[in-house]
């Protein structure tokens, strides 16, 4: 009893040595969080002061100005955006949605494992040198720049994103689905389109 007792006084110590450093490092966190907040509240402020009286209508639908002339707005970056984006998922969703289809139906096929293997080699790739990649395949080639160009950086960009959540979507399908449609005798691609 005397040696439970001993390691209990020998606890208690470190217990209140422990509770105080807690209390210190939370309070120093706290701290450090509340001076990180203040600087961004204050640039956000800022930003909403100056900015509000310029969101309007014509801010949305027109073209800029030249420096130093007032008005403007930015349309054409709206519609580069959409155009670039439109580009790019219509280039990248076909493709990925039919890797994940292959990768789902054939996991242990080497083209199937080949694929999951470049999707996640592709995913570790800077986008600057994606962006090097189309700038050298389509912007050379074209001698001027494009949405295009744009779209296919976009596209190689989403594709491993894209093929991932394909993936794990299709095996979130009991798979008792698919054989059941292939015991009615439907072929297998009309089984992954209708029923998968």
């Amino acid at each position: 009893m005397s040696t439970l007792m001993m390691q209990k006084a020998q606890t208690k110590p470190r217990n209140s040595i422990r509770k105080g450093i807690n209390l210190v490092m939370l309070v120093g966190t706290g701290i450090c969080m509340v001076l990180v907040i203040i600087p961004l509240i204050w640039i956000l402020g800022y930003v909403l002061v100056k900015g509000a009286p310029s969101l309007s209508i014509n801010f949305f639908t027109e073209l800029p100005t030249p420096a130093g002339v007032p008005g403007g707005g930015l349309a054409n970056a709206l519609i580069g955006s959409a155009m670039t984006i439109g580009l790019g998922l219509l280039i990248a969703a076909p493709i990925g949605t039919l890797a994940a289809l292959f990768i789902t139906a054939n996991p242990r096929s080497r083209f199937g494992l080949i694929l999951r293997f470049s999707t996640d080699v592709i995913s570790g790739v800077p986008s600057i040198v994606m962006g090097i990649f189309a700038y050298t395949l389509i912007v050379l080639p074209q001698k001027h720049f494009s949405a295009f160009s744009g779209g296919v950086v976009l596209a190689f960009i989403m594709l491993p994103t894209l093929v991932r959540t394909v993936e794990e979507m299709l095996r979130l399908v009991p798979t008792t689905y698919r054989e059941g449609s292939l015991a009615l005798g439907t072929s297998e691609w009309r089984t992954y389109l209708s029923a998968v």
